[in-house]
């Protein structure tokens, strides 16, 4: 016996709920929409590989940015000891002076 309902659109199926008489084996026959529910291995075990994964994580951030931060941080310095290159040293500030 089929019996009409809705399916998961709304439209009218006569799949969508079947309950065969009892005793009628041969009207068994596979549902339409039946859903299996399992747990994904990451609720099973959340920190599953979180070690490995930081570690390369780490190492492919720092690659990707070097050259964000590593140019500038070079030039400042380059900048520094070529300034302090041409800069007179101020008179009595390397302490050689005799005052003590």
């Amino acid at each position: 016996m089929h019996y009409i309902d809705k399916d998961s659109r709304g439209h009218l199926s006569i799949h969508a709920l079947h309950k065969p008489e009892w005793g009628a084996a041969s009207e068994l026959c596979p549902q339409r929409g039946a859903v299996t529910y399992r747990l994904a291995p990451n609720r099973v075990n959340p920190m599953a590989g979180a070690l490995h994964a930081a570690i390369f994580n780490v190492g492919r951030r720092t690659r990707q940015q070097i050259l964000y931060w590593g140019a500038p941080l070079l030039a400042a310095y380059l900048l520094l000891q070529e300034i302090t290159g041409l800069v007179p040293s101020i008179p009595g500030s390397d302490g050689k002076d005799g005052v003590a």
